[in-house]
């Protein structure tokens, strides 16, 4: 019961510093149009909805099956509809790159990108930053739990990818905008960003559904 006390702070936390990354994200959108930058805000906002709903179901999952292990619950569901979700935003982001670099190809690409070194700079400095901030509340709990809680551990691991892909991907702007061997396809550098950051993210909600669907199918035979 008190581990999951410590998992509901570390899940609230997370909700308020994932909403601010998504505010973040909007704003330099805005200022780039940069495709990118539009992936990285789309999966924060994911994470701000899925914190939330989180808080309430891991409340639900606790009250019900509490002293049950290996139960498949709402929990499970929620985390296969999340991976769905992203599935779907990254496949659309994938698809959008991908027909940026076939337009340029055939010499009819247009691009709104538009964004200045310090422009990439500070947004890589505020997203991992606030990356390696949740990694180091969820961690903290972590400990409070007595480094007993898979979630807060699943969490941890996240917040670090999400820190390398974020730094992954702002440092490939930067080089495509400033290395001259590359100006003759500066103008698709975000497209191609997009292209590798979405093939890089996919794995993610795949390896979820299919844990949470391999863990249905024991429940099920066990029961």
């Amino acid at each position: 019961m008190e581990n999951n006390i410590y998992e509901l702070k570390a899940l609230r936390w997370g909700f308020i510093i994932n909403t601010c990354l998504s505010i973040v994200g909007i704003v330099f959108y805005i200022l780039t149009k940069s495709m990118s930058i539009f992936l990285d805000m789309i999966i924060a906002s994911v994470l701000v909805v899925s914190s939330f709903i989180s808080i309430y179901v891991s409340k639900y999952v606790e009250k019900k099956y509490h002293g049950k292990p290996n139960v498949f619950t709402l929990e499970n569901v929620f985390l296969i509809f999340r991976s769905v979700l992203m599935i779907i935003i990254i496949l659309y982001s994938l698809i959008s790159g991908i027909s940026s670099i076939i337009s340029f190809k055939n010499g009819n690409f247009e691009t709104d990108f538009d964004a200045t070194n310090l422009e990439l700079i500070l947004f890589c400095v505020l997203m991992c930053g606030g990356c390696l901030l949740i990694m180091a509340i969820f961690l903290y709990y972590y400990k409070k739990c007595n480094k007993q809680s898979g979630m807060l551990l699943i969490e941890i691991k996240a917040a670090i990818f999400d820190t390398l892909v974020t730094f992954f991907g702002i440092s490939s702007l930067y080089i495509f905008g400033n290395i001259s061997f590359l100006s003759s396809v500066k103008e698709i550098g975000d497209s191609i960003t997009v292209v590798m950051l979405s093939i890089i993210y996919i794995f993610i909600p795949l390896k979820e559904i299919y844990k949470n669907i391999i863990f249905y199918l024991q429940t099920k035979n066990n029961n």
